[in-house]
Order: C-alpha cells, then sequence, then structure tokens
C-alpha cells in the first residue's frame, strides 16, 4: 500500500473498532453486533473490489467463508433419526443476523446476542433453528479476520480489489449536484 491508502486504512480501522469498543462499554450488544456486520460488509467490498451494491450477500459469504471459517458449516435437523433439512450457520449469520439487524434493527427470528467473556466462545451450541452469538466472541472474531485480511493486502495480495473499491467510495464524481 502507498502512503495515503495506509493512512486511509489506520483511520477505517480505527474508526470502525474504536465504534464497536465504545458499544460494547455501554452494554449497547445489539448496536455492536449491527457495527460489527456492517465491518463485515465493508470488508467484503475491500476484499472483492466492490462498485456497486449488487452481489452484497456473494461477498459477504465469501469473505465470512475465507476469513472466519467457524461459521462454515451445517446444522442437521432430525426427526426419529432422519435427517430433514440442513441449515448453514453462515446463511444464518447472513440472513437471519446480519440482515435482521440491518434491515429490521434487530436479530431474526432463530438468532440472538448475548455477552460471555470468554472471548473465544463465539456462539451457543447452535441448533438449525436457534444460533446465538456472543457479541465479545465476535468482536474478537472480527479482529482476527481484519488483521487476516491486512497481512495479505501487506503482501499485495488483493491488493488491486483494494484500491478499486478505495477508489470508487473515494470517486467525487459519484456525488450528486444539488441544483
Amino acid at each position: 500500500m502507498n502512503e495515503q491508502e495506509k493512512e486511509f486504512w489506520e483511520k477505517f480501522k480505527r474508526w470502525n473498532l474504536d465504534d464497536i469498543e465504545r458499544t460494547i462499554k455501554t452494554e449497547a450488544y445489539v448496536g455492536a453486533a449491527k457495527l460489527i456486520c456492517c465491518v463485515i460488509d465493508a470488508l467484503a467490498g475491500f476484499r472483492f473490489g466492490a462498485v456497486s451494491n449488487q452481489g452484497s450477500k456473494f461477498r459477504f459469504i465469501s469473505f465470512v467463508k475465507e476469513f472466519m471459517p467457524k461459521f462454515k458449516y451445517r446444522l442437521l435437523a432430525k426427526r426419529n433419526g432422519i435427517v430433514i433439512y440442513k441449515r448453514s450457520i453462515l446463511e444464518m449469520l447472513y440472513n437471519n443476523f446480519r440482515s435482521g439487524l440491518i434491515h429490521e434493527g434487530l436479530p431474526g427470528i432463530g438468532t440472538g446476542i448475548f455477552r460471555d467473556e470468554n472471548i473465544h466462545s463465539l456462539f451457543r451450541i447452535p441448533k438449525p433453528d436457534k444460533l446465538e452469538i456472543n457479541v465479545l466472541g465476535l468482536f474478537e472474531y472480527l479482529k482476527f479476520a481484519l488483521s487476516e485480511y491486512e497481512g495479505k493486502l501487506n503482501k499485495g495480495i488483493f491488493l488491486n480489489e483494494f484500491r478499486e473499491r478505495l477508489n470508487f467510495i473515494g470517486d467525487k464524481r459519484r456525488i450528486p449536484k444539488i441544483s
């Protein structure tokens, strides 16, 4: 990264992580979870060089698969020993948790937020109809994912995509003119 990109990146991290920390300290866990989901969305945009809103679900899920693999497995719902359906934790994270928080202002049906001081505990034992996420564990996992992504950027991996997104969000021609 060049100096201007490094300066932007340091501000990006500080603004986002500091705000999440503040919400957690004030016990605003829903707010913290919303911000975490927003940061994952933003990181996914940089990772894939997004220049439009289309494909945001694909980018979010792909970023989580790549940098937060603990969400990458399926839960089985059984009745009388027979699997009646499978449920992806990743899909629950995106559809019920991220979209519920962003669009409805609270986690969707079947998902919840709790606080456990064990930052290595990401969620309670998930079930096909319930995913409860530890806000402290999720924040630590976000910081881990951010660090892993940053490590790749520093090696020049995904740097073109990063620059494409940075140029897109900084393009002054996109600012509507008010008459």
